[in-house]
């Protein structure tokens, strides 16, 4: 017994660390992590019962019969929860859809008839028991553990089916989390005198913490804030749950300007600066997408328009002002963002947004509406057909002439790459050369030409060539023919 106070007094020093660091960082809202904080507690609920439960059994008095009783009875309500629990933390992590009330029902009988087991036990006796010598066990006490190891079974299979949609990372830490639940359960099961699920689950915990639910691992070094990573897993929750959002980016697009002429630390302090500024704003949900452009996540029009009258005021404000961010930034307005689809369509929208702006040196505001829309989403189809133009090479070529008016003749041709779509018509240069730019598609779109043109100065020249050719033959029978009428 003193192996299993040891074994469990590790466990729970193990749990207070991660709840220490835990509860000191940043938290974040997304599914997933809400599910983790709510198996960390309970994970630490467990261990912390499974302690009290085994010092009422080594140590009470058998006078304290109610007390070993209730104590060992929540100790098995929560080790028949957890594994439920971990099966649901599974399913947050490998989809950002929410689970529907059937199913989770559905996942939920097993642990729902084995806490109905768990409560009548004091009146069946079926998992355990008290008498004037001790605790004992009942001939249903096996059904926890065949519980618990197959959710974890459960849970592996639904991360096999949905792989794709993990990292390979977060695979790894999976893999381990399960490792060490299924060890701890199967060395108690094998000897029940030996208490290791508590401290499997504790390890599990510090493994999913360092791995996946670490908050500083979705955030910015530089400003604190969370990263883009973060974002969009919590934009695409909020579209799987058709829960309306709107956002705010502020677009820092003379920041290169300002490394350059004062130097990275003072481009860093801005950035500092202006976090402070936009959280003091909207707390929490301000999110740094990239080097130059932070992202604000409202919840309805009147936090949306509250958000943007006070960053106009903060970034028109003069430079001389202690309290400002002296810097022009973008600011870009997308209401109903969910609408749009993914949260990397939102970014894309935004980033399109910004790229309408007119940067005249100042603060700019820019709003969408359906033209915007519609052109993003045009533009967005171009995109995407650009990559099969280049592999199929559905890029022609138009020859212009060029006329010289001092040598009075043509002197040259000049190449027009043209793009044709089978629903959108012909593509304007401008757009489809742009987008190939942005997405460093020029090169290989010039090369297709560069070979289209060359099979075309080599066909020419050969046709030139039986031009000349059929001329002399022709001018050459003109001549016998005139030759032999005069004879």
């Amino acid at each position: 017994m003193t192996t299993n106070l040891h074994y469990l007094i590790a466990g729970m020093a193990v749990l207070l660390v991660v709840l220490w660091q835990y509860s000191h960082q940043r938290q974040m809202d997304d599914r997933n992590s809400l599910m983790f904080r709510r198996l960390l507690t309970v994970v630490s609920l467990d261990v912390f019962t499974e302690l009290v439960s085994t010092c009422f059994i080594l140590y009470a008095p058998y006078s304290f019969g109610v007390g070993r009783m209730l104590s060992n009875t929540v100790f098995y309500l929560f080790q028949a929860i957890l594994p439920l629990m971990l099966l649901y933390y599974v399913c947050t992590l490998c989809s950002s859809r929410v689970i529907s009330t059937g199913t989770v029902l559905r996942m939920g009988i097993p642990t729902i008839v084995l806490v109905f087991i768990i409560l009548t036990n004091p009146f069946t006796e079926k998992l355990f028991y008290f008498d004037s010598t001790g605790y004992y066990h009942g001939p249903w006490y096996l059904l926890l553990y065949v519980s618990a190891l197959l959710h974890i079974a459960a849970a592996a299979i639904f991360v096999a089916v949905h792989r794709d949609a993990v990292s390979r990372r977060n695979l790894t830490a999976l893999l381990t989390v399960f490792l060490l639940a299924a060890f701890g359960i199967a060395a108690q099961a094998v000897n029940p005198a030996v208490l290791t699920i508590g401290f499997g689950l504790s390890l599990s915990i510090l493994a999913m913490y360092l791995t996946i639910n670490n908050p500083c691992a979705c955030m910015d070094s530089l400003t604190g804030l969370n990263d883009k990573q973060y974002l969009l897993r919590r934009m695409n929750e909020l579209t799987d749950a058709h829960k309306a959002f709107h956002i705010i980016t502020v677009y820092a697009y003379q920041l290169d300007h300002m490394n350059k002429v004062s130097g990275v630390q003072s481009g860093d302090e801005f950035l500092r600066r202006a976090a402070e500024h936009m959280q003091e704003i909207a707390g929490r949900n301000v999110f740094r997408v990239t080097g130059k452009r932070f992202l604000l996540l409202t919840f309805s029009l009147r936090e949306y328009e509250a958000c943007l009258t006070s960053l106009r005021q903060v970034f028109r404000t003069q430079p001389d002002d202690e309290q400002a961010a002296p810097s022009p930034v973008i600011l870009c307005g997308v209401v109903g963002a969910e609408k749009l689809g993914t949260g990397g369509l939102v970014l894309d929208y935004a980033e399109y947004l910004e790229s309408l702006a007119a940067r005249r040196g100042g603060t700019e505001v820019i709003q969408n509406d359906r033209k915007n829309r519609d052109s993003f989403y045009y533009n967005k189809q171009v995109e995407q057909f650009l990559h099969r133009a280049i592999d199929e090479d559905l890029f022609e070529v138009y020859y212009q002439p060029v006329y010289s008016l001092h040598q009075q003749r043509f002197v040259t041709l000049e190449a027009l790459s043209r793009l044709r779509h089978p629903t959108l018509g012909w593509i304007s240069p401008d757009i489809f050369i742009r987008l190939a730019e942005k997405n460093r598609l020029i090169s290989q779109i010039t090369e297709l030409q560069l070979r289209r043109v060359c099979r075309f100065l080599r066909e020419t020249r050969r046709s030139a060539r039986a031009l000349r050719t059929s001329r002399s033959i022709f001018r050459r029978s003109i001549s016998f023919t005139a030759m032999a009428e005069a004879t």
